[in-house]
């Protein structure tokens, strides 16, 4: 995928973008997107936009408040991009909105990076951090920890997600 990052570096950064929303949206996470976080760090002065900031500021900088206002101006460059406001399904050829799909995997990205970083989380923050309100934060956070092999507990006493310790195996 980053074969041609060179031509796209020199010739077309606004391309940028699109890779960036390639990586955000697609499941999977790729052997090369770490490279690619170092790619848009290198690139922040020659090009950027609010995709390809919102990765740096989780990535690079470490910025959840910034990366929560770069999510927000995220869904208005989404919705007006030509080509990134909508997308076609490949098994029946409907269009279907890029924009929640983004936004899923965006807070997913947060939530991850904040969870690394820290041991025990406060609900409200972490509510506020992913741009939603305290019970859609709590249930979202909730159907996270059934669905994914994510090693925490929510502590409904005192509003905050704890996290196990993950020690490698010696």
């Amino acid at each position: 995928m980053l074969v041609y990052l060179n031509a796209i570096q020199t010739n077309a950064p606004h391309l940028l973008r699109y890779l960036a929303t390639a990586f955000i949206v697609n499941k999977k996470r790729r052997p090369q997107f770490k490279e690619f976080i170092k790619v848009i760090q290198q690139e922040q002065h020659s090009f950027s936009d609010p995709i390809t900031e919102f990765l740096a500021c989780v990535y690079v900088n470490f910025d959840f408040d910034g990366a929560q206002k770069k999510m927000k101006e995220c869904e208005d460059v989404i919705m007006n991009d030509p080509f990134l406001g909508k997308r076609v399904e490949e098994s029946n050829y409907t269009v279907v909105p890029l924009k929640d799909e983004f936004l899923e995997n965006a807070r997913l990205f947060i939530f991850e990076t904040y969870c690394r970083i820290h041991e025990r989380i406060d609900m409200g923050v972490l509510a506020e951090k992913l741009n939603l309100n305290y019970e859609d934060a709590e249930r979202w956070i909730l159907n996270l920890i059934r669905t994914s092999k994510l090693d925490a507990k929510i502590n409904t006493q005192t509003g905050t997600v704890v996290m196990e310790p993950n020690h490698p195996n010696v």
